[in-house]
């Protein structure tokens, strides 16, 4: 076998997979480092990424023998770093037979991908809002092994070092994790919750996730149907929320404010408890007096973000922002929440994984 990285011939020890993997959860991570080199086992409970593993399955209640144990790679690259080292993709072929075996063997009902590069590994999302921190607490269909769904969340070592995993938001160029950052310990619970998941997941099956009530690319017609009910029903809230151009590109929308006011879609959802309307549609221009009938009745208006983003619009729009009672999720979100994320696919990670992450789709 070769080792990439180490000059022809070298041998190099090798890791062999650890548990029984009974509760149908193959937990793959990147690389050995320097004790699992030394144990030929991963996630060593002395080590650096081990023993935050160790801690979070403890407090998940998880035995770790339960788990299988395995990584991308199954030796110590050099230097410990194979994350955009020269040789990341040929040590990451060299050792696909060696964890297919392992999959064949196994099969397992879920995998927990541990960091960026595995999640990108098996799912085949990668580039801008792809990173660990966008696609992290979803459940994702597995591309690697074709019917084995994935979750993915940060590596132990992230939380340790603080700032491992970063990926490029975008055309501002600043790095964010939109769910990573540099919070470090404060994502124990984070990455207690994803392993829960996936345990989840191999004992009950993938959730689908099926749009029944909505309604893509609304008619007129559809919308002042949507405004009759909402007048027949005022103790029904009102969500809604706007697409510009601005938020197309932007990764996390709780550090957005608007400066540009080019709507580019409009979506709203009714709940009347015995039946749910959920309209989306691109804006156009027939579509304001309705939407401001809508926006402007008594009933209570939901949104994210909107003190900052949506309400600015509506004012612009000449619609009154000051009927009714107005609650912004994301304050409530930071109120629970104040050490994670703001990010609204951030926090639908824990309330709608069987959704999957969609911010790589905006444009």
């Amino acid at each position: 076998m070769r080792f990439p990285g180490f000059p022809d011939g070298t041998t190099r020890p090798l890791m062999r997979p650890e548990g029984s993997g009974r509760n149908g959860v193959l937990i793959c991570g990147e690389a050995s480092g320097e004790t699992e080199e030394k144990e030929c086992l991963p996630f060593r409970p002395q080590a650096e990424a081990g023993s935050i593993l160790e801690r979070v399955l403890y407090r998940a209640g998880t035995p770790r023998q339960d788990f299988k144990l395995t990584n991308l790679v199954w030796y110590r690259p050099p230097r410990n770093w194979l994350d955009g080292a020269p040789w990341q993709d040929e040590a990451i072929k060299v050792c696909k037979p060696l964890n297919d075996a392992l999959v064949e063997q196994m099969r397992p009902k879920c995998i927990l991908a541990l960091g960026g590069m595995a999640m990108r590994e098996l799912t085949g999302l990668s580039g801008e809002k792809c990173g660990i921190g966008m696609t992290r607490g979803f459940v994702v269909p597995g591309t690697q092994y074709p019917g084995i769904p994935v979750v993915g969340s940060y590596h132990p070592s992230f939380l340790r070092r603080g700032s491992k995993e970063r990926e490029d938001s975008g055309p501002r160029g600043k790095i964010e994790a939109a769910g990573g950052g540099t919070q470090g310990m404060s994502l124990l619970g984070v990455l207690i919750r994803d392993i829960l998941l996936a345990v989840q997941v191999a004992r009950d099956g993938a959730k689908r996730f099926e749009p029944k009530s909505h309604k893509f690319g609304a008619t007129l017609v559809e919308w002042e149907a949507l405004r009759n009910v909402a007048r027949a029903h005022p103790e029904a809230p009102i969500y809604y929320d706007f697409e510009t151009l601005d938020s197309i590109v932007a990764s996390d929308e709780s550090e957005f404010e608007i400066t540009r006011r080019d709507v580019t879609q409009v979506q709203v959802c009714l709940g009347t408890g015995a039946d749910t309307w959920v309209l989306v549609s691109d804006w156009f221009p027939e579509l304001l007096p309705v939407f401001r009938e809508i926006i402007e009745l008594p009933n209570t208006k939901v949104d994210w973000n909107g003190r900052k983003f949506d309400r600015p619009i509506l004012r612009d729009m000449q619609i009154r922002t000051d009927i009714g009672a107005w609650e912004d999720c994301m304050d409530f979100w930071h109120h629970s929440q104040p050490d994670l994320a703001r990010g609204l696919q951030f926090a639908g990670s824990f309330h709608c994984p069987e959704v999957g992450p969609w911010k790589h789709l905006s444009e």
